[in-house]
């Protein structure tokens, strides 16, 4: 190869980086995906993260992740919206009830979790919160403890056989 092609084919391969860059940040998929409307400035909003959110629906259940969700929407103006989450949460909760006293699996319904995490991110926030909103991340130590708290008083005595 001489120079010329060198520098074409070493171009092409800079200009395909750059590309798979700029996907993996925008994209869903990215690594950069949870983190990218996150900021420090003092006037952007205090809101539980896209991933909190997401992880704590599914240690905590649908409803544990609609009052997060519903305490970010309050926080930017979206009150009567709130109904719309915590509604979703509730029935989804019902519904997740209702299908464990008909012998549906722990398993299962970490899954469904997963979906209504999934649910809760892709319309709620991308509707109400708004997909491009900067926020400052609001700190997660009160929900991690009554999580940890709910997990060991609903999963405990199944372990010790009560």
């Amino acid at each position: 190869m001489n120079e010329d092609e060198i520098s074409k084919a070493t171009g092409e391969v800079a200009e395909r980086d750059h590309a798979v860059d700029n996907v993996s940040k925008d994209s869903s998929f990215g690594p950069g995906f949870w983190n990218k409307n996150i900021v420090t400035d003092e006037s952007a909003p205090l809101l539980y993260s896209r991933r909190a959110i997401y992880t704590f629906t599914f240690f905590g259940g649908a409803v544990f992740g609609a009052v997060m969700l519903s305490m970010n929407m309050n926080t930017v103006g979206k009150v009567k919206e709130v109904l719309y989450a915590m509604s979703f949460g509730i029935l989804f909760m019902i519904g997740v009830i209702y299908l464990t006293s008909m012998g549906i699996n722990l398993p299962s319904v970490g899954v469904a979790n997963l979906l209504v995490g999934w649910i809760f991110d892709a319309f709620f926030w991308t509707r109400f919160v708004g997909k491009d909103t900067k926020y400052r991340r609001r700190p997660i130590l009160v929900p991690t403890i009554v999580v940890v708290v709910l997990n060991v008083l609903v999963f405990l005595p199944r372990f010790l056989g009560m």
